[in-house]
């Protein structure tokens, strides 16, 4: 299913597209500019607007705080506000390691479809856990 695959260094800086790394940057600045506005004015919003209108959690909500507990080294909180970004977000941190320290990728043999599902599953699963934890 997973398979590992080391890369050429000229190969390795071609894949490194600069909206993968501009995209990573601006929501881990977005993130932290966040928490330090809610420290700094001792407030607690979110931005979710399904939560807003519905009064329902999505089924990311917690994402933010969840990624400021990874950032803090709090694993068992960062995975009770939110496992599915908790695991995402770990996930995401080490497959970036791997890819830009080793120039290791990578690789699946499931189909686009097939992740899809998985995804969309995990997803519901999350949903149902956030909605039971409130």
């Amino acid at each position: 299913m997973l398979r590992v695959r080391r890369l050429s260094r000229s190969s390795f800086f071609a894949l490194m597209t600069p909206g993968w790394l501009l995209g990573a940057l601006l929501y881990s600045a977005s993130v932290i500019s966040l928490y330090r506005l809610n420290s700094s004015a001792g407030t607690q919003f979110g931005l979710c607007f399904f939560h807003e209108v519905f009064e329902l959690p999505c089924p990311l909500c917690g994402g933010t705080r969840t990624f400021i507990h990874l950032l803090h080294g709090d694993l068992a909180k960062a995975f009770s506000k939110n496992p599915l970004v908790a695991f995402a977000l770990t996930l995401f941190a080490g497959w970036s390691l791997l890819w830009t320290i080793l120039g290791l990728k990578l690789e699946t043999t499931l189909t686009h479809r097939t992740v899809l599902a998985g995804l969309l599953f995990l997803l519901l699963v999350n949903w149902v856990y956030l909605l039971n934890a409130r």
